[in-house]
């Protein structure tokens, strides 16, 4: 075998392994691949945190003992979004004393998505396709229609917001 053929064997042997590595990182890279999430949690005693602003207005809210006490309807809320996210969901719990509770989503065209709160545990999911971002904010709207001076309704301090693609 001349030289001249022993360097092109070698050139194709060292291209092969090259191949099959890159493969195997490839194969590798694609199973370990996250999706990444964004997890904010709700301080209700506080109306500004850097992620959530609200409820407000402050005139129908109070807390008291660890909820945020719900004294008029509707109370908003706004989510800053820190990354192109296509989902959110939140969960959560509340205590009331059989109010129907809705939470509402701005929409772009300027209407509410809305879903109802079934249960004191709760767990909504929302697509963001539609949803209106002003400066990366996102705007909510929770609403108790049948809320009245003889019915409570209370926000425990546990609600989740989880961003998702």
């Amino acid at each position: 075998m001349t030289k001249q053929q022993q360097i092109i064997i070698n050139i194709f042997r060292y291209f092969w392994r090259l191949a099959a590595l890159l493969l195997i990182v490839y194969i590798a890279a694609q199973s370990l691949k996250v999706t990444p999430v964004w997890r904010q949690s709700a301080d209700w005693s506080r109306t500004l945190s850097p992620d959530i602003t609200g409820w407000y207005p402050e005139s129908r809210a109070s807390w008291q003992g660890g909820y945020l006490v719900v004294k008029g309807e509707p109370l908003y809320l706004q989510l800053y979004r820190s990354g192109d996210y296509k989902q959110l969901a939140i969960s959560g719990s509340l205590a009331t004393s059989s109010v129907s509770v809705k939470l509402g989503l701005r929409q772009s065209d300027g209407s509410w998505w809305w879903q109802d709160i079934l249960g004191r545990q709760f767990s909504l999911s929302y697509d963001l396709s539609n949803a209106q971002f002003k400066r990366n904010k996102l705007e909510m709207i929770l609403s108790a229609p049948d809320l009245s001076a003889s019915s409570t309704l209370a926000l425990a301090n546990d609600w989740q917001f989880i961003w998702g693609y």
